[in-house]
């Protein structure tokens, strides 16, 4: 049965030309197709009529082949060819029929042909696998990178500048390796407030509970007297008053345990101002009572009395503000954050030791958070972490802007202190643009409590 019909010309290239008696080739041209025959198989094979190359037409004629097409050459059923052909280097070789050079090419080989198919179905389902892989993953990636997209997106800072202006405020960060015995840490916080002044902060932030290990059973035997109106103090805020007098600088002490005039023992952070007076305290507010089944269980409150008041400090900000204190587990109540900004803070410092079952994922995301809340700057200041310590804190410590960006970290868990300077500009930038205080419906959020 033959069932002859035309296509358009279509033009083949097979590449640049080579030279050589047995790869001469001229970039031969398809004919239209001219039709469908039977093989010996019964199959139908597609022929179609390709022009010789001048060059292998000589070559056939040099070998005594070719002078009368068909005349001689390979039998009938041959899978020898021109060699312009027979040099292409496919997965799709093409054959020769007929009795001779007669130029005819048999179309793909229906073995070829199922292989490439397979080859296609199982590369769709490469890919199919590959984009619900890429799925599951894109979720955590976008997870990962949001503080590198915050930084990247948020307006233009100065924050993270090497050196200090006059409307920025250089804020250095002692992520301080806490041991037990008070002297020794003592010391060791000496050290680092050095190291801090010496490059250039004008303001100090000690972690979390830094002179005594962070454990229950160890608050009252570390504990002394902080005041603010003068009286005498423990040895640990000696030290904080005698830095910052000698250096000028404003020292956020961390906290303390503190043994308080009713015999209590209070976490406490003492601010002291560049003339070395406590000039204001905070005793943490939220206890840190948790228990984590099969991960973690403290409950400061076995030993510790909270605090009852959310604290500012009086604090030269550059064009204005105020310094609010709090600690640790208070981080997590944002009515606090707000609180601090109603009093007027420009700059909240949270000493916290977080620990490494709740640190990793929750310290930076309510660092941010809390920026968010008051709109301010926000120093989240941790201890390093102790492998002798029964307690592991957590590190990371971190300074977030007003728009929730991360301005600059400490990329681990080791001692290290970290500088970071705060455009104070972007305080009032931010407000301006989102008027949360001013849009504040106290009456709607008391229903609630």
């Amino acid at each position: 049965m033959l069932e002859s019909f035309e296509r358009e010309p279509r033009q083949e290239k097979y590449g640049p030309p080579r030279h050589g008696d047995a790869h001469d080739r001229a970039t031969p041209v398809a004919e239209p197709i001219r039709d469908f025959h039977f093989g010996s198989t019964g199959s139908a094979i597609r022929t179609i009529q390709v022009r010789s190359p001048p060059a292998a037409a000589a070559a056939r004629g040099r070998s005594g082949d070719g002078a009368n097409d068909g005349a001689a050459g390979p039998a009938a059923g041959s899978t020898a060819g021109p060699a312009y052909l027979s040099s292409a280097r496919s997965t799709e070789q093409p054959t020769t029929v007929g009795g001779g050079h007669d130029g005819r090419v048999v179309g793909r080989n229906p073995r070829v042909v199922s292989s490439t198919q397979a080859r296609a179905k199982r590369g769709v389902r490469q890919r199919a696998a590959a984009m619900l892989r890429l799925t599951r993953l894109l979720p955590r990636v976008g997870l990962a990178v949001t503080p590198w997209l915050a930084t990247a997106l948020a307006p233009p800072s100065r924050a993270a500048s090497s050196a200090a202006s006059p409307d920025t405020l250089r804020v250095g960060v002692c992520q301080m390796m806490v041991g037990a015995d008070k002297d020794a840490n003592i010391e060791r916080a000496a050290g680092l407030l050095a190291r801090a002044c010496d490059g250039g902060a004008d303001v100090v932030v000690l972690p979390e509970v830094w002179n005594s290990p962070y454990a229950v059973d160890q608050f009252r035997a570390h504990a002394e007297a902080v005041s603010t109106t003068g009286g005498p103090c423990g040895p640990s805020v000696a030290l904080l008053q005698k830095v910052a007098k000698e250096r000028g600088v404003w020292i956020v002490g961390g906290s303390i345990p503190e043994l308080g005039d009713d015999g209590n023992v209070y976490n406490t952070s003492p601010v002291v101002d560049a003339s070395g007076a406590v000039v204001a305290k905070h005793r943490k507010v939220h206890l840190f009572d948790i228990d984590v089944p099969g991960k973690i269980r403290f409950v400061e409150s076995e030993t510790l009395s909270a605090g009852e008041d959310a604290t500012v400090a009086d604090f030269p900000f550059p064009g204005g503000g105020k310094l609010g204190v709090a600690i640790c587990y208070d981080m997590r109540f944002p009515e606090l954050a707000v609180a601090m900004r109603h009093k007027g803070a420009a700059l909240v410092v949270y000493p916290g030791a977080f620990n490494t079952v709740t640190g990793p994922p929750h310290y930076e995301l309510l660092a941010r958070a809390r920026a968010l809340d008051a709109q301010a700057f926000v120093v989240a200041a941790s201890p390093a972490r102790n492998p002798d310590s029964a307690y592991q804190a957590y590190g990371y410590s971190v300074v977030v802007d007003p728009w929730s960006a991360p301005v600059a970290r400490v990329d681990g868990c080791h001692e290290e202190v970290l500088f970071a300077d705060l455009d104070v500009g972007r305080v009032n930038e931010v407000r301006k643009s989102v008027r949360l205080l001013d849009q504040r419906r106290p009456g709607a959020y008391a229903q609630n409590e």
